[in-house]
């Protein structure tokens, strides 16, 4: 058994390889410290760091559901007199910001007279039309139904 290192294998070093082993000790120490110290905090930082993300994400979550941010609204003031003048007589102004009503486009769209007259025209009058703009149309048929396509335009 020739390849077995013998035990301990100190003993059979020379005095100089013994002082130079005792000398490389402290520095491997400190080197072996240092690297330890590297780890823990590496691993305290990353540890850390995901609390941190997970903290941020929970408040997140809670701020987002919280019942103060869903019911108030958005905005109200309340009802103000306005000033005296001599061409009003004590009127007050309220205003209100309205965030969902049914009726709200009914009573704020502008309604057009009903004197809109409808004029039935054949597929040459429609084609005559289009061309009166300078731009040349073919005519479609799919299925009963009727399209313009534009050729050319001017």
């Amino acid at each position: 058994m020739p390849d077995q290192i013998p035990f301990p294998p100190h003993e059979e070093l020379t005095p100089l390889a013994r002082e130079r082993r005792d000398a490389m000790l402290p520095a491997l120490l400190s080197e072996v410290r240092r690297v330890r110290r590297r780890r823990t905090a590496t691993r305290i930082a990353s540890v850390g760091g995901a609390c941190a993300l997970a903290f941020g994400v929970l408040a997140l979550a809670l701020l987002r559901t919280s019942p103060l941010a869903t019911s108030q609204p958005l905005a109200k003031v309340p009802t103000l007199p306005t000033l005296d003048t001599p061409h009003s007589e004590s009127q007050t102004v309220h205003i209100e910001i309205v965030q969902s009503s049914p009726d709200v486009l009914e009573r704020l769209s502008l309604r057009a007279p009903s004197l809109v007259q409808v004029e039935y025209i054949n597929t040459d009058q429609a084609l005559a039309l289009l061309e009166s703009t300078g731009d040349r149309y073919g005519i479609i048929e799919i299925a009963g139904r009727v399209e313009f396509q534009l050729i050319a335009q001017r």
